[in-house]
């Protein structure tokens, strides 16, 4: 026996869709869940994890054509890089201005990958520039 599959319609997208956002288990969210650590994400976390900030890397990918902005390689592993780091100027964190494009590699060399940023003096020197 043979059952065709009927493509879902316009209405039942909808419906499904809107029973699908927001919380699914309100009785074990947030304070209630087990594992609730008292709201400890961090505003860097929360905002690397937010649309604004996914929409603001793919608007710097596809300004810069998916290509490295150092070395010139096209695709592959790609990552959008702050000028000015994500952790020293809020106010630049979704400038398309304020990212280029970066091959993991190129990403590594620079001043701000990672942790590097978290000297002191290194986050002075950036702060002291942008006044």
């Amino acid at each position: 026996m043979k059952f065709d599959k009927q493509p879902a319609t316009e209405e039942t997208k909808k419906r499904l869709s809107e029973s699908h956002t927001g919380l699914k288990y309100p009785d074990h969210s947030g304070e209630k869940h087990w594992n609730w650590q008292g709201g400890i994400t961090s505003l860097n976390e929360r905002d690397r994890k937010s649309a604004e900030y996914k929409a603001w890397r793919k608007s710097v990918f596809t300004r810069d054509n998916y290509t490295c902005q150092n070395c010139g390689v096209r695709g592959g592993d790609l990552h959008a890089d702050h000028v000015v780091p994500f952790a020293v100027d809020p106010s630049k964190r979704f400038d398309v201005e304020n990212g280029r494009t970066l091959c993991a590699k190129c990403h590594r060399e620079t001043d701000t990958y990672g942790h590097k940023i978290n000297n002191l003096a290194k986050k002075q020197e950036w702060i002291s520039e942008l006044a």
